[in-house]
């Protein structure tokens, strides 16, 4: 369970140097969210009154504001996204992709209908904004909520399509389809529909393949209480619909991690749930009282599932375009300090062969963070090359639900740490 970890919540962004970021080459625009933060009715604690969009460029520089700050609003990347819902049990977080191949941007125009919001109290649209300002309409009707449209995210360079499911906010639906549809809002249909589950099922937490062949999907089935017990994990071919089934009982995702798909399609990071009987063999043949859950990595063109943590992965595990590489999270202190006082999960890069270590990208201060303070690394992508890599960090102080985030770029060869700003980034626009 998250706690207010993944929230996109200070309202100030403080003044950074515009001073070019020393050997490396600049994305175009990261996309990023902040917050209006106000008391809860009757409550000493704060929570997220709005949501705005804003982008800025690698080199911290050309800050600008996309949407208003304006109360009851969530201008954010997706429904699905948990960066502005108040809930102790946000069992969604989402990564989707905002950014075209030409700089237009998708989003969800939201609006709460209550107050602290909750992931179900949102209704509202999505938009796409071109490098003009001129904003549109995706999807015809009032709600796309209520209409189902849901987990939208658009297509790498040289698809010109954008990806969407009828199971928003991962509901069930009759029948659960993934769709496609062009950023104008036509040729909409219908790609692929899971068969031969013998319950209503939602398909969720869409994800392209860098090469824009494939689209990683769930099949969510046994729903319990409007969470998934069970997953299936999908490949589905873009041209042609053709699915082939990755991986059966799987966990649920969102609640350990973003799972991923390599830039050209053949593998696939994903989290096994474990069992206790090693005759069910795979990946999930690591047997422990109670099992715990595995990280592994599927190759599709030969059918190997290679198992890369045998251990509980929390995060957004990403994998590197070339498929070599990936990340986990652990608690980091400083050197000589067993407990500081403090705890902060730092993410390390390691080899998708074997799970070992390649090195800790992240580290506490030196001075280190005042005594009770909880922090958290969230990697948001890796860059085109696969030699940097776009994070968030939450820190929350003693005493606070609400965390302050900032976003940083790390680059992997030298393994520098450069804070982009305050916010909660979510898509990185890598022009080719």
């Amino acid at each position: 369970m998250r706690v207010f970890s993944c929230f996109a919540l200070s309202i100030a962004f403080a003044c950074a140097s515009t001073a070019a970021i020393a050997g490396s080459t600049p994305p175009k625009k990261i996309l990023f969210t902040r917050d209006l933060l106000e008391k809860m009715p009757g409550s000493q604690f704060d929570a997220p009154a709005a949501a705005a969009l804003y982008v800025i460029d690698g080199n911290r520089q050309n800050l600008h504001r996309l949407t208003p700050l304006q109360e009851g609003h969530y201008y954010i990347p997706g429904v699905e996204s948990n960066a502005y819902v108040w809930t102790e049990n946000s069992n969604i977080d989402w990564l989707s992709r905002n950014f075209s191949a030409t700089g237009q941007i998708l989003f969800f125009n939201g609006l709460a209908s209550s107050f602290p919001t909750y992931a179900d109290s949102l209704s509202g649209k999505y938009k796409i904004r071109d490098p003009n300002g001129h904003v549109r309409n995706l999807f015809p009707g009032q709600d796309d909520v209520a209409s189902g449209w849901g987990f939208v995210t658009w297509g790498p360079p040289g698809s010109r399509l954008i990806a969407f499911t009828n199971s928003a906010k991962a509901r069930v639906a009759s029948p659960a389809c993934v769709y496609l549809i062009h950023p104008d809002g036509s040729g909409a249909h219908t790609l692929w529909c899971p068969t031969g589950y013998s319950s209503p099922v939602g398909v969720t937490d869409l994800r392209w393949s860098g090469n824009a062949k494939y689209l990683l999907a769930y099949v969510n089935w046994d729903p319990y209480d409007d969470t998934y017990s069970n997953r299936d994990l999908w490949r589905i071919k873009v041209a042609t619909g053709e699915a082939t089934r990755v991986a059966t009982n799987v966990t649920v995702g969102v609640d350990y991690g973003t799972d991923d798909i390599s830039y050209d399609g053949n593998k696939v990071l994903f989290t096994a749930n474990g069992i206790d009987d090693p005759s069910e063999g795979g990946c999930e043949a690591v047997v422990n009282d109670p099992p715990a859950k595995t990280l592994c990595l599927a190759d599709l063109t030969n059918g190997r599932q290679l198992r890369v943590l045998a251990q509980d992965p929390t995060g957004n595990t990403l994998i590197s375009p070339d498929g070599n590489r990936t990340l986990r999270y652990e608690f980091g202190t400083p050197l000589g300090q067993d407990y500081p006082g403090y705890s902060e999960i730092d993410i390390f890069l390691i080899r998708t062969s074997d799970g070992s270590k390649v090195r800790q990208l992240t580290r506490p201060p030196a001075g280190g963070w005042p005594q009770g303070s909880y922090v958290t690394w969230r990697a948001v992508a890796f860059s085109r090359d696969g030699k940097k890599l776009l994070a968030n960090r939450d820190v929350r102080a003693a005493g606070k639900v609400i965390p302050t985030t900032d976003f940083f770029i790390i680059n992997l060869v030298d393994n520098r740490v450069y804070r982009v700003g305050k916010g909660n980034a979510v898509d990185w626009y890598q022009p080719q």
